[in-house]
């Protein structure tokens, strides 16, 4: 189980920092120099980047209720 715990948590920091890093404030100075597929291509980033910060943010909700869960039964 802590193998499986520690995949979890290492998943979820990789899928953090890759939402959190990979930003996009460089586009407005490229704007006028863009051709529309290259936008298109952009925007696909931009909704796969807020899809893997949600997942990452799932996972570690997940793993810090996997912890709880398992701290309360060790209790009972």
């Amino acid at each position: 189980m802590k193998r499986r715990e520690a995949i979890q948590g290492t998943a979820a920091l990789i899928l953090f920092l890759f939402a959190v890093l990979f930003d996009f404030s460089f586009i407005p100075q490229w704007s006028a120099r863009l051709p529309h597929e290259s936008w298109r291509l952009l925007w696909h980033i931009a909704r796969i980047r807020e899809i893997m910060g949600a997942l990452a943010v799932l996972n570690i909700i997940g793993l810090v209720s996997l912890r709880t869960v398992r701290r309360k039964l060790q209790i009972l």
